[in-house]
């Protein structure tokens, strides 16, 4: 996002060292990015971050998959859950939602997930889809975790939805 032409980037996430080093990107790169670029980046477990609502054009992100990847620091959403179904319904459902609200209409939004272990895309399908998005695609990636030998229908891929 930082290379396009776009001015504004908000970016969430709930460890420190993440958004420590997505500063640190954007301080590497901004002088070669196009224009002048406002950046927010919001040290926030998601589900508790306010957005405005029909404001932005796009959004992307790839969730943590519950328990299927750990990431170090903050509050994260796989400590705060005691199973899956739980983390689905306090995580991912509102992550969706959220992501919907503060959707211009027409605006995109990228999901990218695996289920390796737990049904995200068919999850992730649904739930935008009761959200109010349409799905306009699921685009493979081609992205495999060779060292586990997950299958390739358990890969992982992007859901393109449009409010």
């Amino acid at each position: 996002e930082i290379a396009s032409d776009a001015t504004e980037y908000d970016g969430t996430d709930a460890s420190p060292y993440q958004c420590e080093g997505d500063q640190l990107i954007y301080d590497t790169f901004r002088d070669v990015t196009q224009g002048n670029k406002t950046v927010t980046i919001t040290c926030l477990p998601f589900e508790k971050r306010t957005l405005r609502n029909d404001y932005f054009d796009m959004a992307i992100t790839s969730p943590p998959y519950f328990d299927t990847e750990k990431y170090l620091g903050g509050e994260q959403s796989r400590e705060t859950s005691a199973n899956y179904e739980q983390w689905r319904d306090t995580f991912y459902l509102i992550l969706i939602q959220k992501t919907f609200d503060a959707l211009k209409a027409g605006g995109i939004f990228c999901l990218q997930v695996g289920s390796q272990r737990y049904p995200l895309l068919t999850d992730g399908t649904e739930i935008a889809k009761e959200a109010g998005f349409e799905v306009l695609e699921v685009r493979p990636t081609e992205m495999v975790n060779n060292q586990t030998k997950t299958d390739e229908d358990k890969g992982e891929v992007v859901i393109i939805l449009r409010k």
